[in-house]
């Protein structure tokens, strides 16, 4: 199973959720993840590298955490 994810610098980290999913699991991890990035460029990573690796969709799990979902702020209170 290849897991491919995408996010900030939270997804980004060799200790991130990306990284400890992948081992426990024994995934095969291709993390488009960078520090400092927007949801747009989040995603576009993402889907750019998808549609270059063209994987099987049945041997293939996507997981994405955008900026805004990993940010507290005073809606989430």
């Amino acid at each position: 199973m290849k897991l491919f994810t995408s996010g900030c610098s939270l997804t980004h980290q060799s200790c991130s959720w990306a990284y400890q999913l992948s081992n426990i699991k024994g995934y095969e991890l291709h993390n488009y993840a960078f520090p400092c990035i927007g949801n747009g460029i989040i995603s576009k990573r993402l889907i750019y590298n998808l549609e270059k690796l063209n994987p099987d969709p049945n041997e293939t799990l996507v997981g994405v955490i955008d900026r805004k979902s990993t940010r507290l702020n005073s809606s989430h209170v």
